[in-house]
């Protein structure tokens, strides 16, 4: 659901900058506006006081729908106008969907907000209300690190809680980094500045100034519903054609990385193929090892593919450099992870009967790109090979650093050593996996993971990975079952085909 924005005046007003003018006092047989239907209804503003909704709207292009909202609340024998809110549905049908939610938005915001107005102010009202598609349902099956609200601040420096939206007003709680706290809306005062409200974790309300210091995250619910959808569509016509699926293979593990240019899709060359966008072009993307795509033909020396993703066709080198594995995939996929770099945050969903549940979801740290040593993780579907229990990870070897030990010396390149391990630790793009928090080896293990934990879920960091928290990945870990137990290198084939997003 888009966020509701509102304006609260202190003083009466009849005039909106819309284009639209409702009437500026509710009379009853004389509210019809040329041109709008009209939906009215009686409601109960704070402390019982009695107000009217006049809802107008009207068909626009494309089944959208053009709604203004308008309170009268009583004010002697008359009701006058408070309030007015626009809204535009993409869809007619959305309206009929969300028409109370809103309704009930508006209501609750103007019983809630309306206390401290100075004389004279005026207050935008945004109101989060991060829209949960019917298609998707909460039957959590692991909770410990599921935070319990969809929108929220996260805190990048201390900073107060007030008791109003005013510098001036009491100073409740202060919060510290790295919270993450749950936010309703937003307030744009012409006279106190701008203001997050805010719901603390012993219930309390209070408001944080927007400054530097917090920054506005969700979960992005419907673009996760989105992209899985584009990716089972891609896959079912695929299927319905009887074409064959494949996925990109260029997993060269511990191989010397070299920074070329990042695509439209932010994606550097590492592990990856070029997509050029015709045989005689000279422009390409980077397609990761892992992406899911299908062959539409051969031009040239060329494959022409498509993808659920980037989209297509792109044109990959039909040569032995080219590497290219056939899926097993014969139907949709019911087991999906998806990751939000921008809010650092991940949700893992499965199939249950039509609905996709999210079983579990948490904050998590993805890849950083610095340019010359760690990736950002890779935008894109990928196909996830295994996972395996224990992942080790590498670092370059020191130039004073003469002696190696035998068991953290890496074949063939004598320019790193193995550095540490992650628990768990699930393959999805190349050297990129879903893995527990990294512990480096020797002393001071355990306060290495606590201060490395303790970031999870506020910045970009790691060098291309995904880190969790140990419990929430030794979860995803047993979810994703094993379909290989006798597997030599111990990897773990997932039981259900199972596709990582990254939004």
């Amino acid at each position: 659901m888009k966020n509701l924005k509102i304006l609260l005046f202190s003083l009466m007003i009849t005039v909106f900058s819309y284009g639209f003018e409702a009437p500026g006092i509710y009379k009853e047989k004389e509210m019809k506006i040329d041109g709008y239907e009209l939906k009215e209804s009686n409601i109960t503003l704070k402390d019982g006081k009695p107000a009217k909704m006049a809802v107008y709207y009207r068909n626009t292009e494309n089944n959208g729908m053009e709604t203004f909202f308008n309170i009268y609340e009583q004010n002697g024998s008359e009701y006058k106008l408070r309030l007015q809110s626009e809204k535009s549905f993409k869809y007619s049908y959305d309206f009929i969907k969300e028409l109370d939610t809103y309704k009930n938005n508006l209501i609750a915001t103007i019983n809630g907000n309306t206390a401290g107005l100075s004389e004279n102010e005026t207050r935008e009202i945004e109101v989060f209300d991060t829209y949960r598609p019917e298609e998707m349902k909460f039957e959590l099956k692991y909770d410990k690190n599921a935070p319990k609200f969809d929108d929220f601040l996260f805190i990048k420096k201390s900073t107060p809680v007030n008791s109003e939206p005013t510098l001036t007003s009491e100073v409740i709680e202060t919060v510290n980094y790295p919270k993450k706290i749950k936010t309703t809306s937003q307030l744009k005062s012409n006279i106190n500045g701008d203001w997050y409200e805010v719901t603390l974790e012993d219930g309390k309300k209070g408001y944080i100034a927007v400054s530097e210091n917090v920054e506005k995250r969700n979960f992005k619910w419907s673009a996760m519903v989105d992209k899985i959808d584009i990716v089972n569509d891609f896959i079912a016509e695929t299927l319905k054609r009887k074409e064959k699926l494949y996925t990109i293979s260029a997993y060269a593990p511990l191989s010397r990385d070299y920074y070329g240019e990042k695509d439209k899709f932010n994606n550097r060359p590492n592990q990856s193929i070029k997509g050029y966008l015709s045989p005689d072009s000279k422009e390409f993307i980077n397609i990761p090892d892992r992406t899911i795509f299908k062959m539409t033909g051969e031009k040239d020396g060329f494959y022409e593919i498509e993808t659920p993703f980037y989209g297509g066709p792109y044109y990959i080198k039909a040569n032995p450099n080219t590497i290219v594995e056939e899926t097993e995939l014969k139907d949709i996929i019911r087991h999906f992870i998806v990751i939000d770099p921008d809010n650092q945050s991940e949700v893992i969903i499965e199939k249950a009967e039509d609905k996709w549940n999210v079983i579990t979801y948490s904050f998590v740290t993805t890849g950083k790109d610095n340019g010359y040593s760690s990736y950002e993780t890779p935008h894109g579907a990928f196909l996830v090979a295994y996972s395996k229990p224990v992942m080790q990870y590498t670092r370059n070897r020191k130039k004073d650093e003469t002696e190696v030990a035998k068991h953290l010396k890496v074949a063939s390149r004598d320019d790193l050593v193995i550095s540490g391990e992650a628990l768990y630790a699930v393959r999805f793009s190349g050297g990129g996996y879903l893995h527990g928090i990294p512990a480096t080896y020797g002393g001071g293990t355990a306060a290495k993971k606590a201060y490395t934990g303790q970031k999870i879920g506020t910045y970009k960091e790691s060098h291309k990975c995904v880190r969790h928290y140990d419990d929430q990945i030794k979860f995803v870990y047993d979810w994703l079952g094993d379909a290989s137990p006798n597997d030599e290198k111990g990897h773990r084939k997932p039981v259900s085909p199972t596709v990582v997003i990254v939004l």
